[in-house]
């Protein structure tokens, strides 16, 4: 029998402490699987709160075996690493797998995957290495994905490939009925596996990117000269405003000179012609 309560034991007439065991926490965002003397199995995921308990007599929590893709680069068969508390939250894993494209060139791929458990049970039930089970599809999936294109197409859409790749695969019922959710599918460097073809590739991949670094360089250029150009002509607008402004107040000047001096004039006729009306006689008179 289990005694859980707090306190001093003692025990009873042909007792005796057969085991002394510690409670099990299970935190939030993870999950255990306990295993009674039956084979009954009973899932405990602790979703918002802490759960603790004590195993009951003869139970026991049930180990996990999966693969362990921890690193980039890692060839079949990976190292597999044991636990007892599933971690219900996304997980990483890289994979690497050979394809070839519809032209027959072989490529190696390097992946990411991000992928979580959903159901415990459904995935307890159905499989006993979830994470191999993931990789080995999502390199079915990329494989498929690569054959259907040339490698020049490849290398032009290859992020828009491996995205179409990713829906399709997230879509199948595959990773449901193990529990499973495939988040996403990315792959993160290609190259080609013949050592000619490679060379070629990198002298391609090498091209392409002087192009585009010419090209952004000529852009830039442009942009600099476009600039360049809108502001001489902003100069030369405000120029031809200040010439014309200059010449406004020339005329302007010129007008006011003019009439001071024709008005001067003006007058002194006037007192010309008053004093002849002064000096000479009238002769109708």
């Amino acid at each position: 029998r289990l005694i859980s309560k707090p306190g001093v034991l003692v025990p009873g007439p042909y007792e005796r402490v057969v085991e002394i065991r510690s409670k099990i926490r299970v935190l939030p965002s993870e999950a255990v699987v306990v295993r009674d003397t039956h084979g009954n199995l009973t899932m405990k995921v602790a979703t918002s709160t802490t759960i603790a308990f004590f195993l009951e007599p003869f139970s026991q929590l049930v180990e996990f075996h999966w693969s362990l893709y921890s690193s980039p680069g890692l060839t079949e068969p990976v190292s597999k690493e044991t636990f007892t508390k599933i971690d219900l939250r996304v997980r990483k894993m890289f994979v690497t797998t050979q394809a070839r494209t519809m032209d027959n060139v072989k490529l190696k791929l390097e992946a990411t995957i991000f992928w979580a458990v959903k159901d415990v049970e459904k995935m307890t039930r159905a499989t006993s290495d979830p994470a191999g089970d993931v990789a080995q599809r999502a390199r079915g999936s990329l494989i498929q994905a690569v054959s259907t294109s040339t490698l020049a197409v490849f290398m032009k859409d290859f992020t828009n490939i491996t995205s179409q790749a990713s829906l399709r695969a997230q879509s199948e019922s595959f990773y449901m009925d193990r529990g499973v959710n495939l988040q996403s599918l990315e792959v993160t460097k290609f190259e080609c596996v013949e050592t000619e073809l490679n060379q070629i590739l990198q002298q391609i991949i090498e091209e392409t990117t002087n192009r585009i670094n010419a090209l952004a360089k000529a852009k830039s250029e442009n942009d600099i000269k476009a600039a360049k150009l809108e502001a001489d002509i902003l100069l030369e607008k405000q120029r031809t405003a200040f010439l014309q402004t200059q010449a406004e107040n020339a005329r302007l000047q010129a007008e006011t000179e003019g009439r001071a001096a024709g008005e001067e004039i003006l007058e002194e006729a006037n007192t010309f012609i008053g004093g002849l009306n002064e000096t000479i006689p009238d002769v109708a008179k």
